[in-house]
């Protein structure tokens, strides 16, 4: 947790480790999900936490091949999406917390549409790998 950059990448989150990053203003937080992009259901509260606080989470996956897609309910990646998470598809957590920090600090997208520029630039990239 860099607290100069207010962004959170960790594989190992829980739901006080969230809500206190969130009570205490971060922007945005990666989660590392298992597999599709599926937490378990404390770590879905708390995300569904931050969201309800207005910061952008981005959910990427553990495993080294394969993408986040929203394919499972519950605490899974279509639960995720449906909540307000952006999954990073086949980004990884370290590259997906680059790309958090570098939309957060551009002043281009303002503060009402930063989620918007998160979706954006991961279609673009989709498009340019």
């Amino acid at each position: 947790y860099a607290a100069s950059s207010k962004i959170i990448y960790r594989k190992d989150v829980t739901l006080p480790f969230i809500r206190d990053a969130t009570n205490s203003g971060i922007r945005g937080i990666v989660v590392e999900a298992f597999g599709a992009g599926n937490v378990n259901t404390e770590v879905f509260e708390a995300i569904k936490y931050a969201l309800s606080k207005n910061v952008i989470v981005v959910v990427s996956s553990q495993v080294q091949n394969g993408a986040v897609l929203p394919i499972y309910g519950g605490s899974g990646g279509a639960s995720l999406k449906e909540a307000g998470a952006i999954l990073s598809g086949e980004l990884s957590g370290p590259k997906a917390r680059i790309l958090l920090m570098l939309v957060l600090s551009d002043d281009r997208c303002n503060s009402k549409n930063k989620k918007l520029c998160v979706k954006q630039v991961l279609m673009y990239s989709k498009r340019s790998i």
